[in-house]
């Protein structure tokens, strides 16, 4: 069984980020209502070594304003490099973080709310 990525990150950013942050894995039909949020999703990656798991995850950062937006992804991206390799749970370990693309402006229907997204490779042990 390898680590389910999507709830350690989101659990693990839970404890890090102000509490006023959402952190879940999917978007609510009215992103608006709970913002700031951050949105962690894993969408592939490779398992070429038995029980270790190289999911690409992108991360979200939706806030009111651009400036706020770009804040949140870079902190974000702060504590996904530097803090979360190391950390270990009871399903595994965080061996490393690749950013693959960084916190870039991502496309949102809403006008006051922005949105900064970015791509990373989190490497785990079962």
């Amino acid at each position: 069984m390898y680590v389910d990525v999507e709830t350690l990150v989101t659990e693990w950013l839970r404890t890090k980020l102000d509490q006023a942050v959402t952190v879940r894995t999917e978007l609510p039909e009215v992103v608006n209502n709970i913002l700031p949020l951050v949105c962690v999703e894993r969408f592939g990656g490779a398992d070429n070594v038995p029980t270790i798991d190289r999911p690409m995850v992108d991360v979200d950062a939706f806030a009111l304003g651009n400036a706020a937006a770009k804040q949140l992804a870079e902190q974000v991206r702060e504590l996904l490099r530097n803090q979360l390799p190391g950390h270990t749970t009871a399903a595994g370990t965080v061996l490393g973080v690749i950013t693959i693309l960084g916190p870039t402006r991502r496309e949102w229907d809403d006008t006051g709310t922005r949105r900064r997204g970015a791509t990373y490779e989190i490497i785990t042990k079962s």
